[in-house]
């Protein structure tokens, strides 16, 4: 069983140019090809001007006008198959979701140690301690 729409027109698939949490760098991922892309510097320049207002606080999907969606500067294609894609008026910036990933890894790294201390003070020194106690502050640049 087949369903035929007839009288609507879907667009280009609509996508998020986001910048990478591991290299300075801006891409989208088309979904036709499902290849990354950087997105040209025109399309990047509207996303920017569109939004230059916000602050990091907002959300632009709700404080952004409905003509913010229709601005043609946001109409591109792939570069690798050439179909026709449509940029979200904004940026997903993955920058800072590393330095969340640090402090987790920071985090849970410090709970280990706890555990670990609190077994030695049970048990006596585990085999091994000193050495992973020096690898944990070499690897966070304590050392």
């Amino acid at each position: 069983m087949f369903v035929t729409l007839h009288g609507f027109h879907f667009g280009p698939p609509i996508i998020t140019a986001v910048r990478s949490w591991f290299v300075n760098l801006v891409t989208a991922l088309c979904e036709y090809c499902g290849r990354r892309f950087e997105p040209e510097i025109r399309v990047l320049d509207a996303i920017r001007s569109i939004t230059a207002h916000l602050t990091p606080d907002q959300s632009p999907c709700l404080v952004l006008p409905p003509e913010a969606w229709d601005d043609s500067r946001l109409l591109s294609a792939c570069p690798h198959c050439h179909e026709p894609v449509k940029f979200n008026p904004f940026m997903t910036d993955k920058r800072d979701t590393h330095e969340c990933i640090d402090a987790l890894e920071e985090q849970q790294d410090m709970e280990s140690l706890r555990e670990r201390l609190e077994e030695q003070r049970e048990t006596g020194p585990p085999r091994g301690l000193l050495a992973w106690v020096q690898r944990l502050f070499k690897r966070k640049g304590c050392a």
